[in-house]
């Protein structure tokens, strides 16, 4: 259900009208409109904040898998080659970042897995493992490498659209940077922690390496505003907001039509009225992360 009555043809009246003045209107098929007013409406859920984010949120519950092991009884390495060969039946890069466990006269090894392939798998150290000729191994797999595919859901594909992630617990699992989550397992402060980040449409967790994550994962996302694609279609935003995304497009009409000056003169006016906005505080509407009641 739209979160306002207004009709795209309403919306876009004074965008039509300032196109019409200019004679311009060959330059803007409905097309391209449609396309930059949802885009503009999406952009103004995210800055907007509290004040309408909890319209668009919702939660998806997501099973994480187990982390795998594997143990194959004849496998052959040579002295310090990065590679560890005639294994079976690997599922690709299954156990990329784990490890590949080695007995040589009652003396343990272990080497980190950079990749693998059903039947090869390559260490990032070839000197860690000692030669081994049709001998056994275990690898297991690290589930830092643990992955969420979220393109099935409807949400906002850029700027941040997660707002929570619970574990199976639904207790909080903390937000990390990609250049942090990179790092997890070679610093022992992070051993038992696990951190979540975003690449693209997938989620990744960070899992230090006395931790672990399986079962239903809740993740917290911005859902996307219903696109409006016919001008009977309503408006997907509150319409005490509407001006903030209506002059973001009329900012770009502006510049299509090579009218620098006025759209430099509103995007100057927008950004005044955002920060008039943020400094009203009025968007801090606090949602406790866990049950998502207003505080």
């Amino acid at each position: 259900m739209a979160r306002s009555d207004v009709s795209l043809k309403q919306y876009m009246f004074e965008i039509r009208h300032e196109i019409s003045q200019q004679k311009k209107s060959e330059m803007f098929p409905d097309g391209l409109l449609f396309a930059w007013i949802h885009k503009d409406l999406t952009e103004a859920v995210l800055r907007l904040g509290g004040l309408v984010n909890n319209l668009f949120r919702a939660n998806a519950t997501i099973a994480v898998a187990s982390a795998l092991g594997h143990y194959d009884a004849s496998v052959d390495h040579v002295a310090s080659a990065l590679t560890i060969t005639n294994f079976s039946g690997l599922g690709v890069d299954d156990f990329a970042g784990g490890s590949i466990l080695a007995v040589d006269s009652d003396v343990f090894y272990s080497a980190q897995i950079v990749s693998n392939t059903a039947t090869v798998v390559t260490i990032s150290v070839g000197t860690d493992l000692p030669a081994i000729s049709t001998g056994p191994v275990i690898l297991t797999a690290n589930n830092a490498n643990v992955s969420l595919v979220l393109t099935s859901l409807s949400m906002i594909n850029y700027s941040e659209p997660i707002w929570q992630v619970l574990d199976s617990n639904d207790d909080p699992i903390e937000q990390i940077s990609l250049e942090m989550a990179r790092n997890i397992t070679n610093d022992p402060s992070y051993d038992d922690e696990v951190y979540w980040y975003q690449v693209g449409q997938s989620l990744y967790f960070a899992i230090g390496a006395d931790a672990s994550l399986s079962g239903n994962t809740t993740v917290g996302y911005y859902v996307l505003p219903t696109e409006a694609t016919a001008l009977t279609d309503e408006i997907d935003f509150p319409i005490e907001w509407h001006d903030l995304p209506q002059q973001r497009t009329m900012i770009r009409v502006l510049k299509k039509m090579g009218q620098y000056q006025k759209a430099q003169e509103k995007e100057v006016d927008l950004e005044k009225r955002w920060q008039e906005i943020e400094r009203s505080n009025i968007q801090a509407i606090d949602i406790d992360r866990k049950t998502g009641e207003r505080m």
